[in-house]
């Protein structure tokens, strides 16, 4: 019996389902029972019957797991799924819903008395196909295991065996290994393996599998759309897994599959990669998006996060993926991909609300994806250079082997760092985890003293302990390097150059240390407009957009990039760029003008292509801090196709779209010389 009230009827009626007949499931109290128990420390295991029916966006299932007594029965469900029969040892058990939010709180009425006992529960829902986490439509299924589609009994990690009523021509894929799905569409998984949740998903799909190199099967499941995709989506992911197999250890799961998203997502599953179909016939996918997804089949999917520990699997995965692809590439491409993520941080904390590293749980915005991301990607950057390559592999394979299918966290991390390196590193993983924000550190002053070169240091109070290159550039062409440890918010640094002239000092010139970008380093970039830091929603129209088709499209603008009303204003040539507002509408004949009243080393004229219809162009007003747009364009359509896109180039410092709102060109304005720079003037530079 089920008590109180649902968001939707107790009493689900069977889905009429136009492609095929869905046969019933098994009565409740016949079919095989759950196996394994919840001992403490053990997986929850769960037997689950589901019938999956996409034509009517419908799902009713039946669960069977063992409980122990005494206490009462409690579970979470998804609000849009509500339970219609629970049984005890076969006798009906009333439940009460006790608290719904994003999910619903069930208990039984009555306590259960001492014992192992057997639970069934029937549930039915209509979720809502607005839903990313729990969608049923013809075009694609996502039944994702934080959505609380499988009674939630709290259990840390759980086994399952899943059965799946589909239709024939709608493949269904879940972690686990797989029986051949029948002809009358029955799939059935197995995930004797423990993991932290379960997840379903089924489209109208059409199904390739090939064998890795590994022997491990990968198989592609895709759109019609994007069926021509399979051959270099399974090549990439073969490349990875090898790749990962390598580095890591062993692929933890017994297969892999790259499945497409009816939506925007991006996702990683045990063995599963879930990837929208948007983006997958896009030339970065194989290189970038694929092999991140992959990675976190070790890093979040193959060894877990504790609950109690932030998220470590980001940042480790953004490393281990992204930044050591560009290292591969080139020397030059890891360094540009470390710059960029110093001026993301930059622009979007701004000190009064950063947070630790330690508190990232999941990427809500761009401000909490720059800091667990970044951030933490540069966290692994810092800690190789400090123990040396050889330890820091040596650090992942033992977390890898030792945790494998299991919950960790940043202390285990640690510790595995530690036994590989024979080093205390409690004071570099607490100052990184344990401290919002960045280090400020500058230059104080580079003197000649009895045959030495002195550089004086600082940085803000309490010190970070900083591990710096140096690099000093004498006047005869000669380089010198050195590395120094500097752990106080003062201190001086000999270097012996006798008989040497000094040119120019850089400290950390590659930017492999975590700092704070200083003001004049941060070039004009969309990432500051998009953080809203300046006056959000604040919309200039030059002279040539004013009228209602130009205010529609600045209200579009303020929509989109700040989801908020504009506010509309009338700005002139005649105004000064520190009145001006966070982004100005103007035709393309007078973009240059306006730009030109802000120029500075950084901020020059683009080569704009022919066909640019909507350029755009963020610059610096030479008298404020903050950043402003200069959107140019003579078709207010299509300008408003643009600005639609601008969102995801945060990082860019001008582009160029064609009428169509596709993107021609794009670019970043160079970082300039900041407070770790000195360059001597020519006494300075013969100065005995």
């Amino acid at each position: 019996m089920i008590s109180g009230r649902g968001r939707r009827k107790a009493v689900i009626p069977p889905p009429g389902n136009k492609t095929f007949a869905l046969g019933l499931l098994v009565p409740l109290v016949a079919g095989p029972s759950a196996a394994g128990a919840n001992e403490p420390g053990t997986p929850q295991r769960h037997d689950i019957e589901l019938r999956l029916d996409p034509d009517g966006q419908r799902v009713v299932a039946t669960d069977r797991f063992h409980h122990h007594g005494p206490g009462f029965l409690t579970f979470s469900l998804h609000p849009d799924l509500r339970p219609q029969a629970v049984r005890v040892a076969g006798e009906p058990t009333e439940v009460q819903p006790t608290r719904t939010g994003s999910t619903t709180r069930w208990r039984s009425v009555t306590p259960l008395p001492p014992g192992k006992h057997t639970v069934t529960i029937r549930y039915a829902g209509q979720p809502d196909a607005a839903d990313p986490g729990l969608r049923i439509t013809a075009d694609g299924t996502a039944l994702i295991g934080s959505a609380h589609w499988i009674p939630d009994l709290d259990s840390n990690r759980i086994t399952y065996r899943l059965r799946i009523e589909h239709p024939p021509d709608y493949p269904v894929v879940a972690p686990g290994a797989a029986a051949k799905p029948s002809p009358e569409g029955v799939t059935v998984y197995r995930q004797e393996m423990p993991v932290t949740s379960a997840s379903l998903l089924g489209g109208p799909y059409r199904v390739r599998t090939q064998l890795a190199a590994t022997e491990l099967p990968i198989a592609t499941y895709l759109h019609a759309d994007v069926t021509n995709q399979a051959p270099q989506l399974h090549r990439a992911a073969a490349e990875a897994v090898l790749r990962f197999s390598q580095r890591y250890g062993r692929y933890p799961h017994p297969r892999l599959a790259v499945v497409s998203s009816p939506g925007a997502e991006g996702l990683a599953f045990p063995g599963i990669t879930y990837l929208s179909r948007r983006i997958l016939p896009l030339p970065f996918v194989p290189e970038r998006s694929l092999p991140h997804e992959i990675l976190h089949n070790w890093w979040g999917n193959g060894v877990y996060r504790a609950p109690y520990s932030g998220n470590w699997t980001e940042g480790l995965t953004t490393f281990g993926a992204d930044y050591r692809a560009a290292a591969e590439r080139s020397s030059a491409a890891a360094r540009t991909l470390r710059r960029q993520w110093l001026a993301d941080y930059a622009s979007y904390h701004d000190g009064a609300d950063e947070q630790p590293l330690r508190s990232f749980q999941a990427p809500v915005n761009r401000t909490s994806r720059s800091l667990g991301y970044n951030k933490g990607a540069f966290l692994w950057i810092m800690l190789r250079d400090r123990i040396g390559r050889s330890a820091f592999e040596e650090g992942l394979r033992r977390f890898y082997e030792a945790n494998v299918y299991q919950q960790a966290s940043w202390q285990d991390l640690r510790r595995a760092f530690e036994a590989a390196s024979g080093r205390d590193l409690m004071p570099f993983f607490g100052q990184w985890l344990d401290r919002a924000g960045a280090p400020r550190v500058r230059i104080d002053e580079v003197r000649r003293a009895s045959e030495a070169i002195v550089l004086h240091l600082s940085q803000e109070a309490p010190a970070y302990r900083l591990r710096l290159p140096v690099v000093m550039d004498l006047t005869n062409g000669a380089r010198i390097r050195r590395i120094i440890h500097f752990d106080q918010e003062s201190q001086r640094f000999r270097f012996p150059l006798p008989d040497r002239e000094i040119a120019a000092i850089r400290v950390d010139p590659n930017h492999r240390v975590f700092r704070e970008l200083a003001p004049d380093e941060r070039p004009p970039r969309l990432a500051g407009i998009l953080t809203g830091r300046g006056e959000i929603g604040a919309v200039g129209l030059a002279p040539g957009t004013r009228s209602a088709e130009w205010r529609s499209a600045a209200t579009g603008l303020a929509e989109t990039l700040w989801g908020t009303q504009a506010d509309i204003r009338r700005v002139g040539e005649e105004d000064t760029p520190e009145d001006w507002p966070s982004v100005i509408l103007l035709p393309n004949d007078r973009l240059t003008a306006f730009a030109a009243q802000t120029a500075t080393p950084q901020v020059r004229q683009p080569d704009w292509p022919q066909a640019a219809a909507t350029r755009v162009q963020v610059v610096r007003p030479s008298a404020t801090g903050e950043t402003v747009a200069l959107i140019g364009s003579d078709d207010p359509r299509s300008a408003l196709q643009a600005i639609r896109a601008l969102p995801h180039y945060g990082s860019y410092g001008w582009l160029a779209f064609d009428a169509t709102g596709a993107r021609l060109t794009k670019g970043r304005w160079p970082l300039a010389p900041g407070p770790l720079t000195w360059e001597a003037t020519e006494a300075q530079a013969s100065a005995p």
